[in-house]
Protein backbone atom coordinates (compact mmCIF):
# COMPACT_ATOMS: atom_id res chain seq x y z
CA UNK A 1 0.00 0.00 0.00
CA UNK A 2 1.46 3.51 -0.95
CA UNK A 3 1.80 5.96 1.60
CA UNK A 4 1.77 9.74 1.14
CA UNK A 5 3.47 11.97 3.54
CA UNK A 6 3.42 15.99 3.76
CA UNK A 7 6.39 17.58 5.27
CA UNK A 8 4.45 20.49 7.53
CA UNK A 9 7.64 22.01 8.65
CA UNK A 10 8.62 22.25 5.19
CA UNK A 11 5.54 23.88 4.00
CA UNK A 12 5.76 26.30 7.06
CA UNK A 13 9.29 27.53 6.36
CA UNK A 14 7.83 27.78 2.84
CA UNK A 15 5.31 29.82 3.27
CA UNK A 16 7.84 32.48 5.91
CA UNK A 17 10.21 32.89 3.07
CA UNK A 18 7.10 33.60 0.95
CA UNK A 19 5.76 35.93 3.07
CA UNK A 20 9.32 37.76 3.53
CA UNK A 21 9.72 38.11 -0.15
CA UNK A 22 6.10 40.38 -0.19
CA UNK A 23 7.08 42.56 2.50
CA UNK A 24 10.49 42.83 0.68
CA UNK A 25 8.14 43.21 -2.75
CA UNK A 26 5.75 45.82 -0.71
CA UNK A 27 9.00 47.82 0.53
CA UNK A 28 10.15 47.82 -3.07
CA UNK A 29 7.03 49.01 -4.39
CA UNK A 30 6.77 51.64 -1.94
CA UNK A 31 9.96 53.07 -2.10
CA UNK A 32 9.73 53.47 -6.65
CA UNK A 33 6.34 55.58 -6.11
CA UNK A 34 8.16 57.48 -3.14
CA UNK A 35 10.90 58.05 -5.96
CA UNK A 36 8.26 58.85 -8.80
CA UNK A 37 6.45 61.21 -6.47
CA UNK A 38 9.52 63.30 -5.68
CA UNK A 39 11.27 63.78 -9.03
CA UNK A 40 12.32 67.35 -9.70
CA UNK A 41 14.15 67.09 -12.29
CA UNK A 42 12.98 69.41 -15.06
CA UNK A 43 13.63 67.30 -18.47
CA UNK A 44 11.59 66.83 -21.59
CA UNK A 45 10.95 62.85 -20.58
CA UNK A 46 10.06 63.45 -16.93
CA UNK A 47 6.03 62.38 -17.94
CA UNK A 48 7.76 59.31 -19.79
CA UNK A 49 10.14 58.73 -16.65
CA UNK A 50 6.99 58.89 -14.10
CA UNK A 51 4.68 56.49 -16.34
CA UNK A 52 7.29 53.88 -16.47
CA UNK A 53 7.78 54.03 -12.67
CA UNK A 54 4.45 54.21 -12.03
CA UNK A 55 4.18 51.02 -14.28
CA UNK A 56 6.83 49.67 -12.40
CA UNK A 57 5.07 50.40 -9.16
CA UNK A 58 1.67 48.65 -10.30
CA UNK A 59 3.55 45.40 -11.67
CA UNK A 60 6.06 44.98 -8.29
CA UNK A 61 2.82 45.98 -5.90
CA UNK A 62 0.74 42.80 -8.60
CA UNK A 63 3.56 40.55 -7.68
CA UNK A 64 3.54 41.19 -3.63
CA UNK A 65 -0.12 40.44 -3.60
CA UNK A 66 -0.07 37.03 -5.56
CA UNK A 67 2.75 36.50 -3.21
CA UNK A 68 0.89 37.34 -0.19
CA UNK A 69 -2.14 34.67 -1.54
CA UNK A 70 0.41 31.91 -2.29
CA UNK A 71 1.71 32.24 1.19
CA UNK A 72 -2.39 32.48 3.18
CA UNK A 73 -2.37 29.29 0.74
CA UNK A 74 0.30 27.62 1.94
CA UNK A 75 -0.94 27.71 5.51
CA UNK A 76 -4.37 27.00 4.47
CA UNK A 77 -3.07 23.24 2.74
CA UNK A 78 -0.70 22.61 6.02
CA UNK A 79 -3.39 23.42 8.44
CA UNK A 80 -6.02 21.19 7.17
CA UNK A 81 -3.70 18.63 6.26
CA UNK A 82 -2.45 18.41 10.11
CA UNK A 83 -6.01 18.08 10.74
CA UNK A 84 -6.52 15.19 8.43
CA UNK A 85 -3.68 12.98 10.28
CA UNK A 86 -4.95 13.58 13.62
CA UNK A 87 -7.91 12.33 12.51
CA UNK A 88 -6.61 9.37 10.97
CA UNK A 89 -4.11 9.11 13.50
CA UNK A 90 -7.17 8.25 15.82
CA UNK A 91 -8.73 6.67 13.86
CA UNK A 92 -5.66 3.88 13.56
CA UNK A 93 -5.12 4.22 17.11
CA UNK A 94 -8.48 2.80 17.57
CA UNK A 95 -8.61 0.18 15.58
CA UNK A 96 -5.71 -1.03 16.13
CA UNK A 97 -7.08 -1.77 19.92
CA UNK A 98 -6.89 -5.18 21.03
CA UNK A 99 -10.06 -7.17 22.64
CA UNK A 100 -10.19 -9.22 25.47
CA UNK A 101 -12.60 -11.02 27.06
CA UNK A 102 -13.77 -10.42 31.01
CA UNK A 103 -14.88 -13.12 33.35
CA UNK A 104 -18.33 -12.73 32.38
CA UNK A 105 -17.56 -13.61 28.65
CA UNK A 106 -18.04 -10.00 27.66
CA UNK A 107 -15.60 -8.46 24.99
CA UNK A 108 -13.57 -5.91 26.64
CA UNK A 109 -11.08 -3.22 24.39
CA UNK A 110 -7.87 -2.87 25.72
CA UNK A 111 -5.22 -0.56 23.86
CA UNK A 112 -1.75 -1.65 23.26
CA UNK A 113 1.28 -0.23 25.26
CA UNK A 114 4.60 0.57 24.04
CA UNK A 115 7.36 -2.01 25.61
CA UNK A 116 9.79 -0.19 27.74
CA UNK A 117 13.27 -0.76 27.81
CA UNK A 118 14.77 -2.67 30.60
CA UNK A 119 17.24 -0.84 32.85
CA UNK A 120 19.71 -3.77 32.72
CA UNK A 121 20.10 -6.22 30.20
CA UNK A 122 21.58 -9.58 29.81
CA UNK A 123 24.25 -8.15 27.57
CA UNK A 124 25.19 -5.73 31.10
CA UNK A 125 25.70 -9.01 33.08
CA UNK A 126 27.94 -10.32 30.53
CA UNK A 127 30.17 -6.91 30.32
CA UNK A 128 30.25 -6.85 34.43
CA UNK A 129 31.34 -10.89 34.62
CA UNK A 130 33.70 -10.83 32.04
CA UNK A 131 36.02 -8.15 34.34
CA UNK A 132 36.55 -11.21 36.36
CA UNK A 133 39.77 -12.33 34.85
CA UNK A 134 39.90 -15.35 32.56
CA UNK A 135 37.18 -17.31 34.27
CA UNK A 136 34.61 -14.09 34.41
CA UNK A 137 35.66 -13.38 30.57
CA UNK A 138 34.90 -17.12 29.90
CA UNK A 139 31.49 -16.93 31.45
CA UNK A 140 30.78 -13.95 29.26
CA UNK A 141 31.43 -16.11 26.42
CA UNK A 142 29.43 -18.71 26.87
CA UNK A 143 26.40 -16.79 28.45
CA UNK A 144 26.05 -13.80 25.78
CA UNK A 145 25.93 -17.09 23.28
CA UNK A 146 23.03 -18.60 25.54
CA UNK A 147 20.86 -15.70 26.32
CA UNK A 148 21.90 -13.39 22.97
CA UNK A 149 20.26 -15.95 20.46
CA UNK A 150 21.08 -16.41 17.11
CA UNK A 151 21.30 -13.31 15.25
CA UNK A 152 24.18 -11.32 14.03
CA UNK A 153 24.61 -9.05 16.60
CA UNK A 154 24.57 -11.44 19.08
CA UNK A 155 27.28 -13.53 17.42
CA UNK A 156 29.53 -10.12 17.09
CA UNK A 157 29.06 -9.17 20.66
CA UNK A 158 30.21 -12.75 21.58
CA UNK A 159 33.18 -12.65 18.82
CA UNK A 160 34.12 -9.36 21.13
CA UNK A 161 34.02 -11.31 24.25
CA UNK A 162 36.47 -14.05 22.45
CA UNK A 163 39.13 -11.44 21.75
CA UNK A 164 38.63 -10.10 25.60
CA UNK A 165 39.38 -13.58 26.86
CA UNK A 166 42.37 -13.87 24.82
CA UNK A 167 43.74 -10.48 25.66
CA UNK A 168 43.02 -11.82 29.59
CA UNK A 169 44.98 -14.85 28.71
CA UNK A 170 47.90 -12.84 26.92
CA UNK A 171 48.53 -10.53 30.09
CA UNK A 172 47.91 -13.87 32.40
CA UNK A 173 51.33 -15.83 30.14
CA UNK A 174 53.40 -12.93 30.28
CA UNK A 175 53.30 -12.68 34.16
CA UNK A 176 56.74 -14.85 35.78
CA UNK A 177 53.50 -16.51 38.02
CA UNK A 178 50.10 -17.54 37.58
CA UNK A 179 47.79 -18.10 40.17
CA UNK A 180 43.99 -17.81 40.86
CA UNK A 181 44.36 -14.31 41.51
CA UNK A 182 45.16 -13.80 38.28
CA UNK A 183 42.09 -16.51 36.94
CA UNK A 184 39.71 -14.69 38.92
CA UNK A 185 40.85 -10.87 37.90
CA UNK A 186 42.29 -10.49 41.31
CA UNK A 187 45.83 -9.47 40.58
CA UNK A 188 46.83 -5.69 41.02
CA UNK A 189 46.45 -3.91 37.74
CA UNK A 190 47.17 -0.39 39.39
CA UNK A 191 50.60 -0.30 41.81
CA UNK A 192 52.38 2.76 41.25
CA UNK A 193 50.87 4.73 37.83
CA UNK A 194 54.04 7.30 36.36
CA UNK A 195 51.26 10.41 36.38
CA UNK A 196 48.58 10.74 39.07
CA UNK A 197 46.97 13.03 37.12
CA UNK A 198 44.19 12.35 34.61
CA UNK A 199 46.44 13.28 31.39
CA UNK A 200 49.42 11.68 32.55
CA UNK A 201 46.93 8.68 32.61
CA UNK A 202 45.66 8.51 29.39
CA UNK A 203 49.23 8.64 28.15
CA UNK A 204 50.03 5.42 30.06
CA UNK A 205 47.05 3.60 28.68
CA UNK A 206 47.66 4.39 25.00
CA UNK A 207 51.15 3.25 25.75
CA UNK A 208 49.89 -0.10 26.43
CA UNK A 209 48.85 -0.09 22.62
CA UNK A 210 51.77 0.10 21.43
CA UNK A 211 53.34 -3.09 19.66
CA UNK A 212 57.11 -1.96 20.47
CA UNK A 213 56.37 -1.06 24.45
CA UNK A 214 55.40 -5.21 24.63
CA UNK A 215 58.22 -7.39 25.56
CA UNK A 216 56.92 -9.97 25.77
CA UNK A 217 54.66 -13.04 23.21
CA UNK A 218 51.90 -13.20 25.92
CA UNK A 219 52.34 -8.70 25.98
CA UNK A 220 52.22 -8.69 22.24
CA UNK A 221 49.00 -11.27 22.35
CA UNK A 222 46.99 -9.08 24.38
CA UNK A 223 47.99 -5.81 22.27
CA UNK A 224 46.92 -7.33 19.82
CA UNK A 225 43.50 -8.88 21.25
CA UNK A 226 42.86 -5.35 22.02
CA UNK A 227 42.95 -4.05 18.89
CA UNK A 228 41.25 -6.75 17.29
CA UNK A 229 38.33 -5.71 19.82
CA UNK A 230 38.11 -2.03 18.89
CA UNK A 231 38.23 -3.30 15.67
CA UNK A 232 34.99 -5.11 16.52
CA UNK A 233 33.52 -2.00 18.32
CA UNK A 234 33.69 -0.31 14.86
CA UNK A 235 31.70 -3.61 13.40
CA UNK A 236 28.54 -3.55 15.43
CA UNK A 237 28.81 0.18 15.27
CA UNK A 238 28.29 -0.34 11.31
CA UNK A 239 25.74 -2.85 12.04
CA UNK A 240 23.63 -0.93 13.82
CA UNK A 241 24.27 2.18 11.74
CA UNK A 242 23.74 0.65 8.07
CA UNK A 243 21.03 -1.37 9.40
CA UNK A 244 19.01 1.83 10.34
CA UNK A 245 16.51 2.62 8.11
CA UNK A 246 16.59 6.06 9.80
CA UNK A 247 19.83 6.76 7.99
CA UNK A 248 19.14 7.28 4.67
CA UNK A 249 22.35 7.66 3.14
CA UNK A 250 25.71 6.25 2.90
CA UNK A 251 27.77 9.12 4.14
CA UNK A 252 25.46 9.62 6.83
CA UNK A 253 25.95 5.93 7.96
CA UNK A 254 29.79 5.77 7.49
CA UNK A 255 30.02 9.38 9.55
CA UNK A 256 27.65 7.50 12.66
CA UNK A 257 29.93 4.48 12.37
CA UNK A 258 33.58 6.27 12.75
CA UNK A 259 31.88 8.85 14.79
CA UNK A 260 30.30 6.47 17.60
CA UNK A 261 33.50 3.70 17.69
CA UNK A 262 35.40 6.42 17.97
CA UNK A 263 33.64 8.09 21.31
CA UNK A 264 33.14 4.57 22.46
CA UNK A 265 36.65 3.54 22.06
CA UNK A 266 37.54 7.28 23.96
CA UNK A 267 35.14 6.65 26.59
CA UNK A 268 36.67 3.67 27.71
CA UNK A 269 40.07 4.77 27.62
CA UNK A 270 39.52 8.12 29.45
CA UNK A 271 37.32 6.25 32.25
CA UNK A 272 39.81 3.39 32.70
CA UNK A 273 42.80 6.47 32.75
CA UNK A 274 40.23 8.50 35.33
CA UNK A 275 39.96 5.42 37.91
CA UNK A 276 43.72 4.64 37.75
CA UNK A 277 44.92 8.19 38.15
CA UNK A 278 42.78 8.64 41.28
CA UNK A 279 44.16 5.04 42.43
CA UNK A 280 47.70 6.43 42.22
CA UNK A 281 47.01 9.66 43.70
CA UNK A 282 45.71 7.74 46.82
CA UNK A 283 48.43 5.11 46.82
CA UNK A 284 46.04 2.17 46.19
CA UNK A 285 46.88 -0.99 44.79
CA UNK A 286 43.37 -1.54 42.66
CA UNK A 287 42.52 -5.30 41.34
CA UNK A 288 41.80 -5.59 37.61
CA UNK A 289 38.28 -6.75 38.27
CA UNK A 290 37.71 -3.58 40.29
CA UNK A 291 38.52 -1.21 37.84
CA UNK A 292 37.35 -3.35 34.86
CA UNK A 293 34.13 -3.11 37.06
CA UNK A 294 33.83 0.53 37.52
CA UNK A 295 34.34 1.22 33.94
CA UNK A 296 31.34 -0.88 33.15
CA UNK A 297 29.10 0.90 35.79
CA UNK A 298 30.39 3.84 34.42
CA UNK A 299 29.94 3.73 31.37
CA UNK A 300 26.15 1.60 32.02
CA UNK A 301 25.34 4.99 34.01
CA UNK A 302 26.22 7.46 31.45
CA UNK A 303 24.23 6.25 28.59
CA UNK A 304 21.14 5.41 30.88
CA UNK A 305 20.95 9.54 31.51
CA UNK A 306 21.70 9.96 27.59
CA UNK A 307 18.99 7.49 26.87
CA UNK A 308 16.19 9.04 29.35
CA UNK A 309 16.69 12.33 28.14
CA UNK A 310 17.87 11.80 24.28
CA UNK A 311 16.39 8.00 23.59
CA UNK A 312 20.06 7.17 22.83
CA UNK A 313 23.38 5.86 24.21
CA UNK A 314 26.36 8.59 24.68
CA UNK A 315 27.99 7.59 21.63
CA UNK A 316 25.23 7.77 19.67
CA UNK A 317 23.62 10.83 21.00
CA UNK A 318 27.09 12.52 21.13
CA UNK A 319 27.67 11.45 17.34
CA UNK A 320 24.49 12.42 16.19
CA UNK A 321 24.96 16.06 17.82
CA UNK A 322 28.20 16.96 16.68
CA UNK A 323 26.83 15.17 12.99
CA UNK A 324 23.60 17.24 12.80
CA UNK A 325 25.13 21.01 14.08
CA UNK A 326 28.31 20.64 11.77
CA UNK A 327 25.28 20.29 8.93
CA UNK A 328 23.49 22.61 9.98
CA UNK A 329 26.22 25.16 10.27
CA UNK A 330 27.33 24.47 6.53
CA UNK A 331 23.79 24.30 5.10
CA UNK A 332 23.43 27.64 6.58
CA UNK A 333 26.30 29.25 5.41
CA UNK A 334 25.67 27.68 2.08
CA UNK A 335 21.67 29.58 2.37
CA UNK A 336 23.81 33.01 3.50
CA UNK A 337 25.98 32.91 0.43
CA UNK A 338 23.09 31.62 -2.45
CA UNK A 339 20.56 34.57 -0.35
CA UNK A 340 23.98 37.11 -0.96
CA UNK A 341 24.40 35.75 -4.66
CA UNK A 342 20.42 36.15 -5.37
CA UNK A 343 19.81 39.55 -4.06
CA UNK A 344 22.76 40.56 -5.85
CA UNK A 345 21.66 39.32 -9.08
CA UNK A 346 18.16 40.63 -8.60
CA UNK A 347 19.56 44.12 -7.55
CA UNK A 348 21.60 44.11 -10.83
CA UNK A 349 18.67 42.93 -12.66
CA UNK A 350 16.18 45.57 -12.11
CA UNK A 351 19.01 48.49 -12.22
CA UNK A 352 20.39 47.43 -15.22
CA UNK A 353 16.17 46.88 -16.80
CA UNK A 354 15.70 50.49 -15.55
CA UNK A 355 18.52 51.45 -16.85
CA UNK A 356 17.65 50.26 -20.18
CA UNK A 357 14.06 52.10 -19.84
CA UNK A 358 15.82 55.34 -18.86
CA UNK A 359 17.74 55.14 -21.37
CA UNK A 360 14.70 54.57 -24.15
CA UNK A 361 13.21 57.27 -22.56
CA UNK A 362 15.73 60.14 -23.90
CA UNK A 363 15.96 58.01 -27.20
CA UNK A 364 14.93 60.64 -30.35
CA UNK A 365 11.87 60.59 -31.44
Amino acid sequence: MSKIRVNTEYLEQQRQQLEKVAKELQNISEEVSYVNHNLSWQISSRSQIKAKLNDYSAYIGTMQSRTSGLSAALQSVSQQYQNTEKKLGAAVIKGESTQKKDTSGTMQEKEEKPEKKSLWSWSDTWKLAGQFGIAGATVAVIGELITGGKSVKNGLKAGKNILSLVEKIGKAVSKPSFDWRTLFGFDQAITNASSKTLFGAIGDELKKLKFSNAKTVGDKIAVGAKWAGYAMTGILSAYDNFTDEENATFGRKLAETIGETTIKIGEGIALKAAIGATCAALGVGAPAVVIGGAVVAATWGIDKVTEQLTGKNFAEATSDFVLDTGKAVIDKAGEIVKNVGATAKRAGDAIGGWWKSFGRSFAPA
